[in-house]
Protein backbone atom coordinates (compact mmCIF):
# COMPACT_ATOMS: atom_id res chain seq x y z
CA UNK A 1 0.00 0.00 0.00
CA UNK A 2 1.28 3.47 -0.86
CA UNK A 3 2.34 5.44 2.25
CA UNK A 4 -0.27 8.00 3.32
CA UNK A 5 -3.17 5.96 2.02
CA UNK A 6 -5.95 4.67 4.23
CA UNK A 7 -6.98 1.15 3.35
CA UNK A 8 -10.24 1.10 1.42
CA UNK A 9 -10.23 4.89 0.82
CA UNK A 10 -9.11 6.43 -2.49
CA UNK A 11 -5.93 8.54 -2.26
CA UNK A 12 -7.67 11.83 -3.27
CA UNK A 13 -10.40 11.39 -0.68
CA UNK A 14 -7.86 10.42 1.97
CA UNK A 15 -5.82 13.59 1.36
CA UNK A 16 -8.92 15.80 1.61
CA UNK A 17 -9.90 14.07 4.85
CA UNK A 18 -6.45 14.64 6.36
CA UNK A 19 -6.53 18.33 5.42
CA UNK A 20 -10.03 18.72 6.84
CA UNK A 21 -8.93 17.24 10.15
CA UNK A 22 -5.84 19.47 10.20
CA UNK A 23 -7.88 22.62 9.49
CA UNK A 24 -10.42 21.76 12.18
CA UNK A 25 -7.60 21.13 14.64
CA UNK A 26 -6.03 24.51 13.89
CA UNK A 27 -9.39 26.29 14.25
CA UNK A 28 -9.95 24.57 17.59
CA UNK A 29 -6.49 25.56 18.86
CA UNK A 30 -7.04 29.16 17.78
CA UNK A 31 -10.39 29.34 19.57
CA UNK A 32 -8.92 27.70 22.66
CA UNK A 33 -6.02 30.17 22.70
CA UNK A 34 -8.40 33.14 22.38
CA UNK A 35 -10.52 31.74 25.20
CA UNK A 36 -7.50 31.44 27.48
CA UNK A 37 -6.45 34.98 26.59
CA UNK A 38 -9.94 36.32 27.37
CA UNK A 39 -9.96 34.57 30.76
CA UNK A 40 -6.51 35.98 31.56
CA UNK A 41 -7.51 39.53 30.59
CA UNK A 42 -10.67 39.28 32.70
CA UNK A 43 -8.69 38.16 35.72
CA UNK A 44 -6.12 40.90 35.10
CA UNK A 45 -8.79 43.61 34.90
CA UNK A 46 -10.42 42.38 38.11
CA UNK A 47 -7.09 42.41 39.96
CA UNK A 48 -6.23 45.85 38.56
CA UNK A 49 -9.57 47.34 39.60
CA UNK A 50 -9.30 45.80 43.04
CA UNK A 51 -5.77 47.09 43.64
CA UNK A 52 -6.11 50.58 42.09
CA UNK A 53 -5.90 53.56 44.42
CA UNK A 54 -8.87 55.85 44.86
CA UNK A 55 -7.13 58.70 46.69
CA UNK A 56 -4.08 60.96 46.86
CA UNK A 57 -2.45 62.37 49.97
CA UNK A 58 -0.21 65.44 50.22
CA UNK A 59 3.05 64.90 48.36
CA UNK A 60 1.64 62.18 46.13
CA UNK A 61 1.38 62.53 42.36
CA UNK A 62 -0.47 61.14 39.39
CA UNK A 63 1.77 61.00 36.32
CA UNK A 64 0.85 60.61 32.66
CA UNK A 65 -0.83 57.25 32.08
CA UNK A 66 -1.80 56.74 35.74
CA UNK A 67 -5.28 56.89 37.25
CA UNK A 68 -7.34 56.82 40.40
CA UNK A 69 -10.35 54.47 40.42
CA UNK A 70 -13.39 54.56 42.68
CA UNK A 71 -13.94 51.55 44.93
CA UNK A 72 -16.92 50.40 42.87
CA UNK A 73 -14.84 50.57 39.68
CA UNK A 74 -17.28 52.86 37.87
CA UNK A 75 -15.23 56.07 37.85
CA UNK A 76 -11.61 56.70 36.88
CA UNK A 77 -9.64 59.94 37.11
CA UNK A 78 -6.98 59.65 34.40
CA UNK A 79 -3.86 61.78 33.88
CA UNK A 80 -3.67 61.48 30.11
CA UNK A 81 -0.55 61.73 27.99
CA UNK A 82 -2.12 64.59 26.00
CA UNK A 83 -2.04 66.85 29.08
CA UNK A 84 -5.70 66.52 30.02
CA UNK A 85 -7.01 65.30 33.38
CA UNK A 86 -10.26 63.44 32.69
CA UNK A 87 -12.88 61.75 34.84
CA UNK A 88 -14.45 58.76 33.06
CA UNK A 89 -17.64 56.94 33.95
CA UNK A 90 -18.27 53.23 33.31
CA UNK A 91 -15.13 52.66 31.28
CA UNK A 92 -15.29 55.30 28.58
CA UNK A 93 -17.75 58.15 29.05
CA UNK A 94 -15.94 61.41 29.99
CA UNK A 95 -17.96 63.45 32.50
CA UNK A 96 -15.40 66.05 33.62
CA UNK A 97 -11.99 67.34 32.56
CA UNK A 98 -9.55 70.21 33.03
CA UNK A 99 -9.65 71.08 29.31
CA UNK A 100 -5.87 71.22 29.12
CA UNK A 101 -5.19 68.86 26.21
CA UNK A 102 -4.41 71.79 23.86
CA UNK A 103 -2.56 73.92 26.42
CA UNK A 104 1.21 74.29 26.15
CA UNK A 105 3.84 76.37 27.94
CA UNK A 106 7.23 77.37 26.62
CA UNK A 107 10.51 77.79 28.46
CA UNK A 108 14.05 78.64 27.51
CA UNK A 109 16.60 75.86 27.94
CA UNK A 110 19.90 77.63 28.68
CA UNK A 111 21.94 74.46 28.31
CA UNK A 112 20.91 73.91 24.69
CA UNK A 113 20.10 77.60 24.13
CA UNK A 114 16.71 76.89 22.66
CA UNK A 115 13.03 77.30 23.46
CA UNK A 116 11.05 74.18 24.34
CA UNK A 117 7.32 73.51 24.58
CA UNK A 118 5.77 71.27 27.22
CA UNK A 119 2.35 69.96 28.20
CA UNK A 120 0.97 68.99 31.58
CA UNK A 121 2.01 65.49 32.63
CA UNK A 122 1.65 65.43 36.42
CA UNK A 123 -1.19 65.98 38.87
CA UNK A 124 0.34 67.11 42.15
CA UNK A 125 -1.48 66.89 45.48
CA UNK A 126 -0.29 69.44 48.02
CA UNK A 127 -2.78 71.61 49.90
CA UNK A 128 -4.58 71.90 46.56
CA UNK A 129 -4.55 70.16 43.17
CA UNK A 130 -2.16 71.38 40.50
CA UNK A 131 -1.46 70.24 36.95
CA UNK A 132 2.21 70.71 36.13
CA UNK A 133 4.94 69.75 33.70
CA UNK A 134 7.60 67.75 35.50
CA UNK A 135 10.22 69.20 33.14
CA UNK A 136 8.94 72.73 32.68
CA UNK A 137 8.41 73.36 36.39
CA UNK A 138 12.15 73.44 36.93
CA UNK A 139 12.38 76.24 34.37
CA UNK A 140 9.60 78.33 35.87
CA UNK A 141 6.61 77.35 33.73
CA UNK A 142 3.30 78.14 35.49
CA UNK A 143 0.72 75.48 36.40
CA UNK A 144 -1.64 74.40 33.64
CA UNK A 145 -4.59 74.15 36.02
CA UNK A 146 -5.33 74.23 39.73
CA UNK A 147 -8.35 73.64 41.92
CA UNK A 148 -9.68 77.04 42.95
CA UNK A 149 -10.55 76.26 46.56
CA UNK A 150 -11.72 79.76 47.67
CA UNK A 151 -14.03 80.15 44.67
CA UNK A 152 -15.56 76.69 45.08
CA UNK A 153 -16.13 77.12 48.81
CA UNK A 154 -17.84 80.48 48.35
CA UNK A 155 -20.24 78.91 45.86
CA UNK A 156 -20.87 75.80 47.97
CA UNK A 157 -21.27 77.10 51.52
CA UNK A 158 -23.70 79.74 52.79
CA UNK A 159 -21.91 82.94 53.73
CA UNK A 160 -23.04 82.56 57.35
CA UNK A 161 -21.70 79.00 57.61
CA UNK A 162 -18.39 79.18 55.77
CA UNK A 163 -15.72 76.89 57.27
CA UNK A 164 -12.11 78.07 57.48
CA UNK A 165 -10.44 78.62 54.10
CA UNK A 166 -7.66 76.11 54.55
CA UNK A 167 -5.92 73.71 52.22
CA UNK A 168 -6.89 70.13 51.54
CA UNK A 169 -5.17 67.05 52.89
CA UNK A 170 -6.74 64.33 50.74
CA UNK A 171 -8.27 63.78 47.29
CA UNK A 172 -10.87 61.07 46.73
CA UNK A 173 -12.59 59.57 43.69
CA UNK A 174 -15.90 58.62 45.26
CA UNK A 175 -18.34 55.87 44.33
CA UNK A 176 -21.01 58.48 43.49
CA UNK A 177 -18.82 59.93 40.70
CA UNK A 178 -17.60 63.00 42.56
CA UNK A 179 -13.91 63.90 42.83
CA UNK A 180 -13.47 65.71 46.15
CA UNK A 181 -10.74 67.48 48.08
CA UNK A 182 -11.26 67.21 51.84
CA UNK A 183 -9.80 69.09 54.77
CA UNK A 184 -9.45 67.47 58.18
CA UNK A 185 -7.12 70.01 59.74
CA UNK A 186 -9.57 72.10 61.78
CA UNK A 187 -11.83 71.57 64.78
CA UNK A 188 -14.81 71.53 62.42
CA UNK A 189 -13.87 68.01 61.33
CA UNK A 190 -13.78 66.67 57.79
CA UNK A 191 -15.39 68.83 55.12
CA UNK A 192 -15.02 69.34 51.35
CA UNK A 193 -13.04 72.30 50.06
CA UNK A 194 -13.33 71.54 46.34
CA UNK A 195 -15.16 69.07 44.09
CA UNK A 196 -15.70 68.28 40.42
CA UNK A 197 -19.48 68.52 41.08
CA UNK A 198 -20.14 65.27 39.23
CA UNK A 199 -21.75 63.32 42.07
CA UNK A 200 -25.03 61.44 41.96
CA UNK A 201 -24.46 59.52 38.73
Amino acid sequence: MVPGWVKGVPQQRCTALVWKIEIEKRIFMKKFTLLLLAVFMLQFSIVTAASAKNSLLPGEKLTAGQMLVSNNGRFALVMQTDGNLVLYQDGGNPIWDTNTDDVTHSYYDPYYRTWRTVKANTLVMTSTLTLESSVGKGFGTPPFWHSNIPSWMRSYYPSNNMPPLVGADSLWVQDDGNVVLYSTTTSRGTYPVWASNTGGR
